[in-house]
């Protein structure tokens, strides 16, 4: 999840697909649960939409951490 977590830090998606984590140098597998990973913690959608809550993997240091306690909590 730390390598999907940074991709999504330093790009900016409107949507994310298997086709495009494997592009990105994941191994199929490694896409499909990286997918679903994202997909439970709501940062993408279903049909492969990328939420507004995507947008706390690109904040920093405390702020970051408190807000992905969140989104994991809820």
């Amino acid at each position: 999840m730390e390598k999907v977590f940074d991709l999504l830090a330093t790009r900016i998606f409107p949507e994310l697909s298997l086709n495009d984590l494997e592009a990105r140098g994941f191994a199929k597998s490694d896409a499909s649960q990286a997918l679903q990973g994202i997909r439970f913690l709501g940062f993408v959608t279903r049909d492969g939409k990328v939420s507004d809550t995507i947008r706390i993997l690109q904040l920093k240091g405390e702020e970051k951490e408190k807000k992905l306690q969140e989104v994991i909590k809820s």
